[in-house]
């Protein structure tokens, strides 16, 4: 999936109205560089609000994922090999 034609994500942030936009906002672990990752990241710890739809879905996610990565941290080795 391509995006639709707009600015520098890295600059304006997830599009809505975007295909690719979505699909990233819906896994951003998974599709958004590293300098994408640590803006939305850094948006999240100063309580940013969030430039659009898309760029909201894609904080909540990375807030599910922080959580359940610190719930995994939380676990024995032990337990995650069984």
């Amino acid at each position: 999936m391509i995006h639709s034609y707009h600015e520098d994500v890295h600059e304006v942030g997830l599009v809505d109205g975007c295909p690719r936009c979505r699909q990233q906002a819906e896994r951003p672990l998974d599709t958004l560089d590293n300098k994408m990752l640590r803006a939305l990241f850094d948006r999240l710890a100063s309580r940013a609000v969030a430039r659009s739809l898309n760029e909201g879905l894609a904080m909540d996610n990375l807030r599910s994922d922080r959580q359940k990565a610190l719930r995994i941290q939380e676990l024995d080795a032990g337990d995650l090999v069984r």
